[in-house]
């Protein structure tokens, strides 16, 4: 699935090779967790960041089968996508909490969780609209970084990114930074509004983008106040590429896609996406919580 007005992407009435990150549900190729620009080492990562980024979002994500972060004294936020349900268990600050009631907005790709009990400490919400430009502080769980992806025929020497790894479950952060505001349209095949930020070789060792199973992950911004609050629930990325028309595809983490094939829905067929050669970063969309404050506070 690809989803995309501007000139830096595709157009979404072309592209369909974007993923939904589900941890379990049949969407394209599985894999999971945060994938880090600069380090493959499984266990780099997966403790909360110190200095200044201390304190984050890694404090209010929850332990169970799906990435969710707590928002409210009863309530979880989380992908629509995955279609979780009630009686679903996740565990949070030691103690064991049982989702009573599943409720979504009208569009968009954003569920609340409501659960038996009360958290402790929820996350405050990002409430303005200044998204752009801003450091993001991401979360997810699943698998570690996989083989190399090298350039294609006829070179193929030159690192181009990773496939996604194997599945460990494993809460990572990685960092990122919002670089366009999404407002999907009719034609796009989705509803919503989305913060996209990509994935490159200019954005540190840190830089992080998402796979499968980091749907419903929380992502973070700092405010003017010195505290991180939840400004993205994490989405869908640009992940499945061939060498070449014929070859089979792969998912994978892709920093410069310069080379790749992606299916393009009016073909239908795999093609060279012709932006390839002025934009080669990949996106990841995430569910811009912003534009959704007045009917979560609806909610609690």
């Amino acid at each position: 699935m690809s989803w995309s007005a501007r000139n830096s992407l595709a157009s979404p009435s072309l592209l369909s090779a974007w993923l939904l990150i589900a941890s379990w549900l049949g969407f394209g190729t599985t894999a999971r967790a945060i994938t880090l620009y600069g380090n493959g080492d499984p266990t780099h990562h997966t403790t909360p960041p110190v200095g200044t980024l201390a304190g984050s979002g890694w404090q209010w994500q929850v332990i169970g089968a799906s990435s969710a972060t707590v928002i409210g004294p009863h309530y979880i936020a989380t992908a629509r996508h995955l279609g979780l349900q009630p009686g679903i268990e996740f565990d949070y600050s030691g103690l064991r909490y049982q989702v009573i009631r599943v409720t979504s907005p009208d569009i968009g790709d954003l569920a609340l969780l409501e659960v038996a009990g009360v958290f402790p400490d929820p996350a405050p919400l990002y409430t303005h609209t200044n998204e752009l430009r801003k450091t993001l502080v991401l979360h997810g769980r699943g698998t570690q970084r996989g083989d190399p992806v090298y350039g294609p025929p006829p070179d193929g020497t030159e690192l181009r990114g990773w496939k996604w790894g194997l599945t460990d479950i494993q809460l990572r952060w990685g960092t990122n930074r919002v670089e366009e505001i999404y407002e999907a349209q009719p034609s796009d095949g989705i509803t919503g509004t989305y913060l996209i930020a990509y994935f490159s070789n200019r954005g540190g060792a840190d830089l992080g983008t998402v796979t499968l199973g980091d749907s419903g992950g929380g992502a973070f911004i700092k405010d003017t106040d010195g505290k991180w609050k939840l400004a993205g629930v994490n989405f869908a990325v640009e992940g499945q590429f061939r060498t070449s028309a014929d070859a089979g595809d792969f998912s994978a983490a892709v920093f410069d896609r310069r080379g790749f094939y992606e299916f393009d829905n009016s073909v239908p067929g795999w093609i060279l996406d012709p932006t390839q050669s002025i934009e080669p970063r990949t996106a990841m969309y995430l569910t811009r919580i912003s534009s959704y404050v007045d009917w979560i506070q609806t909610q609690f």
